[in-house]
């Protein structure tokens, strides 16, 4: 497999951006001189560099380098609707047969699948949207979301993803909310019985129990903490239905009552 590395350290200055719809054509066959940078909102799209082929889906993300020979492989089925960013080349940037993470770079495949990432979209998006802004400030953040999306890409490249990591990562980036199991099956185009069974078998327990015991360590760390909070908001704050159901919950994972850890 095929690594990018881009100099870390390096300010990356956006040539142009913009979102772009290709209907039944080949990518355009060329060198350029910057990275362009592609993701695939709908559709399926055949894109080569170098001789390597790269079959892309809904959610992926491919980095044609600068100075290498890029080009279409078969033309679009239908409609393809993408992203893009060009920006500047570093002289430490490179394609590598190397794997991994090195020191000072960004690090990830020549095809991210990002379907499962919003926060890959919502930085293209942003870089998109401040890159053609009449506003100085924010024309200036650009860069600065293109430095988030470089390590968002890096950071799915660098760990193997599975549904179960998958479900661990939305849980704790709402935990206002229990997020159901049907849920889960909905965003990953798969059964309730295949997201349940998959996530027990890679953590020994059901979605709803770790959802539980997840947000009661981290209610434990926050009555700890402070000692002004009410159950009543602690239990707003991660999703019970009232301080009622949320104390059951905590003795049952914890061990003990909250109002006890309180006093």
């Amino acid at each position: 497999m095929l690594f990018n590395y881009l100099d870390r350290e390096k300010k990356r200055i956006i040539e142009t951006c913009n979102y772009n719809q290709h209907i039944e054509s080949c990518h355009a066959d060329r060198i350029m001189k910057v990275h362009d940078l592609v993701y695939i909102k709908e559709g399926e799209w055949s894109i080569a560099q170098d001789g390597v082929n790269y079959e892309l889906a809904k959610g992926d993300v491919l980095l044609l380098q600068g100075e290498h020979h890029h080009y279409g492989t078969a033309p679009c089925k239908g409609i393809v609707k993408t992203r893009f960013i060009h920006f500047l080349t570093d002289q430490r940037d490179s394609v590598s047969e190397e794997c991994g993470t090195r020191d000072g770079f960004y690090a990830f495949p020549m095809v991210v699948h990002c379907a499962h990432d919003p926060l890959v979209e919502k930085y293209f998006n942003r870089v998109i949207s401040s890159f053609w802004s009449d506003n100085v400030y924010e024309k200036e953040k650009a860069a600065a979301y293109l430095d988030l999306l470089l390590c968002e890409l890096s950071g799915i490249g660098a760990r193997k993803h599975s549904i179960a990591d998958d479900i661990k990562a939305q849980i704790n980036k709402t935990p206002h909310r229990f997020i159901s199991n049907e849920e889960f099956a909905n965003r990953y185009g798969v059964s309730v019985r295949t997201v349940t069974s998959k996530f027990k078998e890679a953590t020994g327990t059901s979605i709803h129990a770790w959802q539980t015991e997840q947000k009661c360590r981290i209610a434990e760390e926050l009555l700890r903490n402070d000692p002004t909070v009410t159950l009543k908001e602690v239990a707003l704050t991660y999703g019970f239905y009232d301080e009622y159901h949320f104390g059951k919950c905590f003795k049952r994972v914890m061990g003990y009552s909250p109002k006890r850890k309180k006093a």
